[in-house]
């Protein structure tokens, strides 16, 4: 039997019907997120050296997790923590969604698996156990703290909620942000940013595996974080040195993990390309002449010869401190 269609509603076309069907997916899987932002900066200059949306807002994740961490360094540099300590685990942090460890109430962990754990796994009991400790027992207590710590280092559009990443509600950050976070992590805290190269451990008999795939396969990579949400979609801050120098990187909002590693990977090829060609342009420049007039003039007028005097680095970034920071933050744990 032929079936009969009305010319008034004629049958939707393959693109259209593709369209459709794309938002019924997405409306299903509940996955959107913003478009895709990245920044990466020269670790020794602070010179961006690429943008794209940088300042947009972005659901942090699991990059979250990279504060939770600055204040663990913070602590154990004051002495108010110490690696070997055995942190307790409450019932709220063994409650935490994965990824985790598994941890249970009642058990304790040493600030060195909580780390590694987070570094490597992201996970979400051990940040919370982490929070708990340096905030006398009160995640809210140790959020307050992180935010505070996020204005004395110029992330001004940087909100956290947890200490996980977790979604809560109006977490929010931009990638030129959290580029300053990371580059605060290995400014402040050299010897114990090492512990971000980390790609798995050992964890109560078992092997714990990283998820930041990157770290095997892009030359000089040596740390940083990854993250995921649906909210956020695929995040990471990297970074990465060659030939001595230091690049750092954030991409947020990637669609996939490959989709992410593969913008990075790319991100940073490109800046170490441009940093190589300002090099061998700079080696090739014709040298003064040391002792035509222009050298005469020159010493006469510095105490300095030309060849004596030394490349200075650029002295690191001064943020104005705003008067609620250090009560607040004065308020985590002392040492027990």
């Amino acid at each position: 039997m032929s079936v009969l269609r009305s010319s008034a509603s004629p049958r939707p076309s393959w693109p259209a019907r593709l369209a459709a069907m794309a938002l019924l997916l997405l409306a299903a899987t509940g996955v959107a997120h913003a478009e895709e932002t990245s920044v990466i900066i020269d670790g020794t200059t602070g010179l961006v050296l690429s943008e794209h949306h940088a300042d947009d807002p972005h659901a942090p994740a699991s990059l979250t997790k990279m504060m939770t961490m600055y204040l663990a360094f913070e602590a154990l540099r004051d002495g108010r923590l110490k690696m070997t300590e055995k942190m307790h685990v409450s019932a709220h942090a063994a409650g935490m969604e994965p990824t985790k460890l598994g941890l249970r109430a009642g058990q304790t962990i040493t600030v060195h698996d909580a780390i590694l754990g987070m570094i490597t796994k992201s996970a979400n009991d051990a940040a919370t156990v982490v929070a708990e400790r340096l905030g006398k027992g009160s995640e809210a207590r140790f959020v307050d703290a992180m935010n505070a710590q996020a204005l004395l280092l110029g992330m001004s559009h940087t909100h956290f909620t947890n200490a996980s990443g977790l979604p809560g509600g109006d977490e929010t950050t931009t990638a030129r942000d959290m580029s300053r976070l990371a580059m605060a992590l290995y400014r402040d805290f050299p010897a114990r940013a090492k512990l971000f190269a980390t790609t798995q451990f050992r964890f109560r008999g078992r092997l714990v595996r990283g998820h930041n795939h990157l770290m095997a396969h892009y030359a000089g990579m040596d740390g940083l974080k990854t993250g995921y949400t649906n909210a956020a979609g695929y995040n990471l801050a990297s970074t990465a040195v060659r030939n001595g120098h230091r690049l750092f990187g954030v991409v947020l909002g990637g669609d996939t993990w490959r989709a992410r590693d593969h913008r990075m990977a790319e991100l940073l090829d490109r800046g170490f390309a441009d940093r190589a060609r300002e090099a061998a342009v700079f080696a090739s420049a014709p040298h003064p002449q040391r002792h035509g007039l222009a050298h005469r003039v020159l010493n006469a007028l510095s105490p300095i010869g030309t060849a004596e005097a030394e490349t200075l680095r650029p002295p690191p970034l001064q943020v104005d401190r705003p008067p609620v920071a250090e009560p607040i933050k004065a308020q985590l744990a002392p040492t027990r």
